[in-house]
C-alpha cells in the first residue's frame, strides 16, 4: 500500500525533502502538500501521485531546486508551480503532465530525461509547452531520448517558437534509444496513431536512425538554439 503524505507537516526548519512513492491528499481538486514548509530549499519527488485528484500544486517562496521523477502512467494531470525563487528544475519520466505557474522566469537551469513506452497510444506532446513556460533558461541539459520524444511533436519545426532566447548552453547526453521505445519507433507500431503522428514517426525514423544506431537530430538542436545565436551545444 502506498503511504499517504500527511496533510500538515510541522517541520518549519526543514530545508531539504526527498519523497519516494507517496500519495498526496487533495482538497479542492488539487493537492498542495508543501506550502507549510516555510524554509524548503530543495524538493525531490519520485514516483508519487495525487490521491483522488489530478493536479499537484507546489507552493513555496523559498524553493530553489525541484526534481520530479514519474512512473510510466500519468501521475498528475497538471503540475502547478508557485515558486518565485525556483532556479533549477529537473524531470525524468514520460512527460504527460502539463506544467504551469507564476514566476517561472526565475528558472535558469533545466534538466530533462524524457522517454516513452510501447503502450503509449501517442507520443506525449507536452514537452514543447514546458520549454515555452520556462522562458529565461540559460542552461538546458537533455538526453538523446528526450530529443526523440520532442521530435515526435506534430509539426514541431513549423512551430512559432520564441523561447530560449537567453540560452547559453545546450547539453545533450547520449544515452541511446530506450529499450522500450526502440522497436515501436523503428517499425512504426504505435497503435493507434493519428495519421499526422505516423508521418512524424516516419520522419523521425529517417532523421534519428542510421543503420540501427541513434544519432543526435541536428534539426532539433537547431530548433532549440534558433533564438539564442550565442548559445553553444555539446554532446556527452
Amino acid at each position: 500500500m502506498t503511504p499517504l503524505f500527511p496533510n500538515s507537516l510541522n517541520l518549519p526548519a526543514l530545508t531539504d525533502l526527498s519523497l519516494t512513492r507517496f500519495e498526496f491528499h487533495s482538497g479542492d481538486g488539487r493537492a498542495e502538500p508543501f506550502s507549510a514548509l516555510e524554509k524548503l530549499n530543495s524538493l525531490t519527488i519520485r514516483f508519487c501521485k495525487v490521491f483522488d485528484a489530478e493536479n499537484l500544486s507546489i507552493s513555496s517562496a523559498t524553493l530553489t531546486n525541484l526534481t520530479i521523477q514519474t512512473k510510466e502512467e500519468r501521475n498528475y494531470g497538471k503540475i502547478e508551480l508557485s515558486t518565485p525563487n525556483l532556479s533549477t528544475f529537473a524531470y525524468a519520466g514520460i512527460p504527460f503532465e502539463k506544467i504551469c505557474g507564476s514566476h517561472l522566469c526565475s528558472v535558469k537551469q533545466v534538466n530533462i530525461d524524457a522517454y516513452m513506452r510501447v503502450n503509449n497510444a501517442e507520443p506525449p506532446s507536452n514537452l514543447l509547452s514546458w520549454l515555452k513556460e520556462f522562458t529565461e533558461i540559460k542552461s538546458l541539459t537533455v538526453t538523446s531520448t528526450t530529443l526523440e520524444v520532442l521530435s515526435l511533436v506534430p509539426n514541431l519545426l513549423k512551430d512559432k517558437f520564441h523561447s530560449l532566447s537567453n540560452l547559453e548552453t545546450l547539453r545533450v547526453k547520449k544515452v541511446g534509444i530506450s529499450s522500450a521505445s526502440y522497436d515501436p519507433m523503428v517499425h512504426g507500431k504505435f497503435v493507434p496513431l493519428h495519421e499526422i503522428c505516423q508521418k512524424e514517426v516516419d520522419k523521425f525514423r529517417k532523421a534519428i536512425f542510421k543503420e540501427g544506431s541513434p544519432a543526435i537530430p541536428d534539426d532539433i538542436v537547431v530548433f532549440l538554439l534558433q533564438n539564442s545565436p550565442s548559445g553553444k551545444s555539446s554532446y556527452h
